[in-house]
């Protein structure tokens, strides 16, 4: 059996594994490929055939690992090198991200196939360098036409990037020319940057009977909320949210694991934290943001952004990332609630944690003595966070809990973040995330600032001022007016943001009190 196994030629094996793929046996494809490669440890294909099957099966740091071996081989081969960076971004390592990517930013984009083009503008995109991107996604598109990816891309950077405008034209001539794109439809209904016509509801009632696939079905039932709710047709827009809803919670197969670990990790913490961590060494000071989805935090973060001591992170997930690695935890879901909870009891080496954060973010920090993070989620990290930076400032965004809610209801975010597809399972995360951060207050006496919303908004001067004071950054009177700020911004609410300071979110719930009644009951609103 030996003699005949080496008689096989890698292409053959190579050949044999891609069958198994597509005949949707990725374990049986993942153990072919592990053969191949250890039979053909330098045939630099088979590593990136590999690195692939294993990011399809979720194994993030086996994948990473693979796509390292195929740059190795041949460094100069553009394909593998954006692979790799694809794969160290989307676990959240993205400061090697930016390093593997090195040799291909000195390209002229147009000389690489715009598969490529396009990729290395979603590594650059996903670690927030917008603006870098844009020749990247634009050049994909202008030579790949009939891939109306690569256009969705360049048209969602716009709006990123501050162009509010051209982003929504790019977006209707591009659901025009493709009008069963559902990604397209959904980010034009989201961007408010001017009152969609009435047809528009025809035309998404027309796509959603064309609907190809569950996903695009729930993206055209989120885009009618968006639309009807812009033309202020409420209850109608509130079936085709519930309708949505529905079939994302389905399709998720959500049984409120969520929650489950979040608990969880408060009473795991509690008891298994160790009492001492690292000691703070030289560097930039990180300013981690945090709270819910839709609670403030971008706008917290934009205040910061104003002030010249301080680098803007944007949702930066290495944090996560660089204590999911230290434990071999191979998912790339940032949250911690997707880390089983045995992992926990595992020692972590806090000052190498802390170095490795500080050298993931360096691109974003520069020479600032001040960096934000403002990823939403970091809220359960803060035992960690603690120990890995004593000195590290922490600010947490409280908001009304039904407005907080609806908030997250209403917003289509990734599978990641299953609890937000139903109000009864909202309500339970929100009381189980208030319940996290009041532990954690307990634990950390005074660490943790919090900014509560509605005075944010109707007294942001003084707030902005208070907020600075804590972070220990000099005063900057006009630290509170966002709109003054021209920094990029790849969030939900990236275009108001870049608006002045207002009230307008405060009890926006309330234009659905009655379809929202179970939310306002379990909290008491009325």
């Amino acid at each position: 059996m030996a003699t005949k196994a080496s008689s096989v030629s890698a292409p053959a094996l190579l050949a044999q594994a891609q069958q198994l793929i597509l005949s949707k046996q990725p374990a049986a494809g993942l153990a072919a490929f592990v053969r191949l490669t250890e039979q053909f440890p330098r045939y630099a294909e088979g590593w990136f055939q590999r690195s692939g099957t294993e990011v399809g099966l979720a194994r993030g740091l086996t994948a990473i690992a693979s796509a390292r071996h195929a740059v190795a081989l041949e460094p100069s081969r553009a394909l593998y090198r954006a692979h790799l960076a694809q794969t160290q971004v989307n676990y959240g390592l993205w400061g090697d991200a930016l390093e593997t990517l090195v040799p291909l930013r000195r390209i002229d984009p147009s000389n690489l196939e715009p598969r490529i083009a396009n990729s290395v503008g979603s590594a650059l995109s996903l670690c927030g360098l917008e603006n870098e991107a844009q020749p990247w996604f634009e050049s994909a598109a202008a030579r790949s036409s009939d891939t109306p990816t690569y256009a969705y891309n360049h048209a969602v950077g716009l709006l990123y990037t501050g162009d509010v405008a051209a982003s929504r034209d790019a977006l209707v001539a591009l659901t025009e020319r493709f009008p069963d794109f559902a990604k397209a439809h959904w980010s034009l209904s989201s961007n408010r940057s001017a009152e969609p016509e009435a047809g528009r509801v025809d035309t998404l009632y027309a796509a959603l009977q064309r609907a190809r696939s569950a996903v695009d079905e729930v993206m055209y039932c989120y885009a009618l909320f968006n639309t009807l709710d812009a033309l202020g047709r409420t209850g109608e827009a509130f079936q085709e949210l519930e309708h949505g809803m529905r079939l994302q919670r389905a399709r998720l197969a959500y049984n409120r694991e969520d929650i489950r670990a979040l608990q969880d990790i408060s009473a795991k913490v509690s008891t298994s934290l160790p009492a001492t961590g690292a000691d703070d060494a030289p560097g930039t000071t990180p300013i981690f943001v945090l709270g819910l989805p839709r609670s403030g935090t971008t706008l917290v973060e934009r205040i910061l952004g104003n002030h010249p001591d301080v680098a803007t992170g944007g949702e930066t997930t290495c944090f996560s990332a660089a204590l999911r690695e230290q434990w071999q935890i191979e998912t790339v879901n940032p949250m911690l609630s997707s880390v089983p909870i045995e992992h926990f009891d595992k020692p972590v080496a806090f000052d190498r944690l802390a170095a490795r954060y500080r050298q993931l973010t360096a691109f974003k920090a520069g020479d600032k003595p001040f960096l934000s993070d403002k990823y939403p989620f970091n809220f359960m990290l803060v035992p960690w966070i603690v120990r890995a930076f004593p000195n590290a400032r922490i600010v947490h965004l409280r908001r009304d809990p039904v407005d907080t809610c609806f908030g997250n209801l209403k917003q289509l975010f990734s599978g990641q973040y299953g609890a937000c597809y139903s109000q009864q399972d909202m309500a339970a995360y929100y009381d189980a995330y208030r319940d996290m951060m009041a532990r954690w207050d307990e634990l950390f006496p005074g660490r943790i600032h919090h900014v509560d919303y509605p005075r944010l908004v109707t007294e942001p001067e003084s707030t902005a001022a208070e907020l600075l004071a804590y972070c220990r950054l000099p005063e900057m009177p006009d630290a509170w007016r966002i709109e003054n700020n021209e920094r990029t911004v790849a969030t939900a609410s990236s275009a108001q943001v870049r608006q002045p300071i207002n009230r307008k979110g405060l009890d926006a719930w309330r234009r659905y009190a009655d379809q929202l009644r179970p939310l306002a009951d379990h909290f008491g609103a009325t």
